[in-house]
């Protein structure tokens, strides 16, 4: 069967006939391939040797790490849920390139109506998890619907069934028969790759950063439960007399324990129990070093701290000043989301879909970042603007852009002064321009404000 001339962006031929079954249905070791938990027991020394053989091309014990840390941190959970839940709160459009003609953008409106037909929340939010782990992997399902090739499914699969190839550039899937495992069958996987570090790929992620503060505050709050333990409870030491028999150590051992439990206990005549102060402490040295790890954590995830706990010192201003940090972070885990969703999910869709079309001149994914204005104070001021005597274009990039006005603007026209110029708005709609008056005339070289019309379109 001659390859495909539809290739994806790494230039391999698309299959229409796998793309239609999982590629992890034909692997069967995969269905009992279980995580390792390297966090039970985690000291130093294990976690090095973990973050060392990820390097070497063996990540797997570092990405059930990360798994244990999301179970095991719930600050390290909650500040990477935050920022995946601006991503997925973002809004998007099936964008057109640059110029595009009049094809160009009804293939872009076509491919929009089938995309919102996906589960879109589900896919940004488990393609996030490359955050952490390096990378995310969905398996793409495809069928036929309404005469389109669609994709109908994406199940979120554990990180630790890849493996990087013999370069160390691409994942594989683990088969079990190769070290470096098989390709992944192209369209049929939307792996998302996130770069926060530089380097080797196993080294993306910011789960490697994390690992240390999140080791030190697990040995922290440990120390912390073996004090809580024994705060209070007085030491008791037995004496038995010199030739007593194991039994009747056994016995006076026996009322020892009972007495701290139970406040009572027997032993024989002839033995005695000497209760010692209680074990005195204090949770402020581990409180402040869970403290300080938590902190540490805040700054890799979001970038600073006033948005993420409580805090002690700070004022608006600071907070405003952190939550810019915190939304430039989004908007570069938006850029790299962008062109995962564009060359894994759109292309795919238009090149088994609509053969010939050029790859650079694609439909694209794009993100509605822009914040929203201040309309009140903008629409206040533009009275004064025209009663100065100052010309308004309100051609529908301007001032028609600022407010949404759904009806575009053929002709250039001016504002009037507010008292030639009313608006009527309507019952649970949004108000409309009225419409222009007899003696409107269009925009040209400045004029007297008695021949200037309002914009009605």
């Amino acid at each position: 069967m001659p390859a495909s001339t539809i290739v994806d962006q790494h230039g391999r031929p698309f299959e229409v006939a796998p793309m239609q079954e999982q590629q992890t249905a034909r692997v069967a070791m995969l269905q009992r391939d279980w995580a390792t938990h390297p966090a039970k027991g985690l000291t130093p020394a294990r976690l090095a040797s973990i973050l060392q053989d990820a390097e070497q091309g063996q990540p797997m014990a570092q990405l059930d790490l990360a798994d244990d840390m999301l179970e095991r941190d719930g600050h390290v959970y909650a500040e990477l849920d935050k920022r995946a839940a601006v991503v997925v709160a973002t809004p998007h459009q099936i964008a057109p390139p640059p110029n595009a003609s009049a094809a160009e953008k009804a293939l872009a409106e076509e491919v929009a109506e089938w995309v919102e037909e996906l589960p879109l929340a589900q896919i940004k939010k488990a393609a996030m998890d490359a955050v952490l782990k390096s990378v995310s992997a969905q398996e793409i399902r495809w069928e036929m619907q309404g005469g389109a090739l669609l994709p109908v499914s994406f199940e979120a699969r554990p990180t630790r069934w890849l493996c990087p190839d013999e370069r160390g550039t691409r994942w594989n899937l683990r088969d079990g028969s190769s070290a470096y495992g098989q390709p992944l069958l192209p369209g049929c996987w939307l792996l998302h790759r996130h770069r926060s570090l530089n380097g080797y790929m196993t080294r993306d992620g910011l789960v490697r950063v994390l690992a240390w503060p999140h080791l030190f505050k697990w040995a922290s709050d440990t120390d912390l439960m073996e004090i809580l333990e024994i705060l209070g409870i007085p030491m008791r030491i037995g004496t038995f007399p010199v030739g007593a028999s194991d039994t009747e150590k056994s016995r006076l051992m026996q009322a020892v324990v009972s007495l701290g439990r139970n406040a009572a206990g027997i032993m024989p005549a002839g033995m005695k129990i000497d209760l010692i102060k209680g074990a005195e402490g204090t949770e402020g040295p581990y409180l402040s070093m869970a403290q300080r790890m938590d902190a540490v954590q805040s700054k890799v995830i979001v970038g600073q701290t006033l948005t993420s706990g409580e805090g002690q010192h700070g004022t608006q201003a600071l907070g405003n000043v952190h939550n810019e940090v915190r939304m430039d972070i989004r908007d570069a885990d938006l850029a790299q989301l962008a062109t995962t969703l564009t060359q894994q999910l759109l292309w795919p869709m238009v090149a088994l879909n609509k053969p010939g079309v050029d790859p650079r001149r694609a439909p694209r994914w794009k993100w509605l970042t822009d914040q929203a204005e201040d309309l009140k104070t903008f629409a206040e001021n533009l009275p004064k603007l025209a009663a100065g005597e100052c010309a308004l274009p309100c051609r529908g990039r301007t001032i028609g852009s600022k407010f949404r006005w759904r009806r575009k603007v053929r002709r250039c026209w001016v504002l009037p002064p507010p008292h030639r110029c009313s608006f009527r708005p309507r019952s649970r709609r949004l108000p409309r321009p009225p419409r222009p008056l007899p003696h409107a005339v269009p925009c040209r070289p400045p004029q007297p404000m008695g021949r200037m019309m309002c914009w009605m379109m």
